[in-house]
């Protein structure tokens, strides 16, 4: 018998409180807000997503008058 036990899994991240999730969350936003033409480091889930494109296409910058 093998003295080793391999596992083939890599370890889990470790598991976030829902306050440090949305400190996190928070923070890619702000992020995002600072540099808008650079892809967000937080990926989205797939409502957000969607949110994020109906509103670049909804509110786009008006040229002045």
């Amino acid at each position: 018998m093998n003295e080793f036990n391999y596992t083939a899994t890599s370890p889990s991240a470790p598991l976030l409180s829902s306050g440090e999730r949305c400190a996190l969350r928070t923070l890619a936003a702000a992020e995002q807000l600072l540099h808008p033409d650079t892809p967000s480091s937080v990926s989205m889930s797939s409502v957000e997503a969607e949110l994020a494109r109906y509103v670049k296409e909804a509110y786009r910058p008006r040229a002045a008058w």
